[in-house]
Formats: structure tokens, C-alpha cells, sequence
């Protein structure tokens, strides 16, 4: 088993790489393909009509510092991107048995920005749950975004993970055709095009 101070230290180069990545990668890309669709674009969804797939439209993480404590926090910005997990142990997405009005949490350590008293403080912040429709991934309004750009669209009561089971339900099967007859009609397409082999 591995030391707890050196499985920290990876958490904490995990998380320093992951952020990094974030900025100097992810967020350009994001930005240079928003809105940006091939001529040629099927797509299906989720219809969020299984009330069992809710999906994060919004994630909230809600908390702070307990106590009259708090008051001396408050109007403090954080440098919430660079919190780390104090806790390796809290690492986990099971409900905290002990608290179970904390939900789903974390304790991390953020520093302060205003380089002021306390230069850091700890929090305990528990997620919120599930808050729109969608296939228990994706919410509907996210699913359904490109859809004025598609050559067709479908929304079908599926699951984000299994939606090409088979075995899962009527609305899967369907899903299924669907895909199939994108993929014949796209390689249809290509014997138009100078991409023919």
C-alpha cells in the first residue's frame, strides 16, 4: 500500500497536469470548434422522458468553511482551480454514511487570492444532485444543440452508456437503425467523392 504522503503528491500532480491541461489545451479547442459542424452530421439524444437518467445541466458544488469561522472568509476570492483533496480517503462518489447531509463531498484546501490573513482555509463542499433531463450523462438541452445542423436528428428515451443495447428496450433498437442507416448512407456519400475505394 502506497504511503499517504506520496499518494498526495501524485493527487497533486494529477490535478496541477489535469489544470493545466484544461487551460492551455482544452479550452482553445472548445473555442476554435463552438458552433462548428461537418455538412454531413447525424446525431440522436436522450429525450430525458426516463426520469431515472437526470443529468447535470448545472453542477453546483455548495459549502465553505463551518462556524463563526466563516464570517472571516466571506468576500474572499479562492483559488478554487488549484484546491487540492486533503483527504485521500474522501476520494470516492459514496455518500458520506457518517454525514449524510453532506451528501457527496470533499474536503479540499484552496488558497486565497488576496495574499491577506490565512492564506488558505479548509472547506467541505458536497455536489448537487442530477438537475435536468437527458440520458444520465448529457442533458437534453445539450443533446439536443446541434440538431439545425444535422442532415437528421432523433431523440429516443435511452441511456447515455448502454443506448446501443439492443437487449435494453424498443427505444434502443431504434436507436440502433438509426445509427446503422447513418453509417450506409455516410459510406454512400464517399462513392461520390474522390475518398472512393
Amino acid at each position: 500500500m502506497h504511503r499517504p504522503e506520496k499518494r498526495q503528491a501524485q493527487l497533486d500532480k494529477d490535478w496541477a497536469d489535469y489544470a493545466k491541461m484544461i487551460k492551455a489545451q482544452i479550452k482553445d479547442f472548445h473555442v476554435q470548434t463552438a458552433g462548428k459542424f461537418h455538412p454531413v452530421t447525424y446525431a440522436f439524444c436522450g429525450s430525458g422522458k426516463d426520469t431515472k437518467s437526470m443529468s447535470y445541466g448545472t453542477v453546483t458544488w455548495s459549502g465553505g468553511p463551518a462556524g463563526v469561522g466563516g464570517l472571516l472568509y466571506m468576500n474572499r476570492s479562492k483559488d478554487v482551480l488549484d484546491a487540492r483533496a486533503l483527504q485521500p480517503s474522501e476520494l470516492s462518489d459514496d455518500k458520506d454514511e457518517q454525514q449524510p447531509e453532506l451528501g457527496m463531498g470533499r474536503t479540499v484546501e484552496a488558497k486565497f487570492l488576496d495574499g491577506g490573513f490565512f492564506p488558505e482555509v479548509q472547506q467541505h463542499f458536497r455536489l448537487s444532485d442530477p438537475d435536468e433531463a437527458g440520458d444520465g450523462t448529457v442533458p437534453l438541452r445539450s443533446g439536443v444543440s446541434p440538431k439545425s445542423h444535422c442532415t437528421a436528428f432523433a431523440e429516443a428515451t435511452v441511456r447515455h452508456e448502454p443506448a446501443y443495447k439492443l437487449s435494453e428496450s424498443e427505444e434502443n433498437r431504434r436507436v440502433c437503425r438509426f445509427a446503422l442507416r447513418a453509417i450506409v448512407q455516410i459510406a454512400q456519400g464517399v462513392q461520390k467523392t474522390s475518398l472512393k475505394y
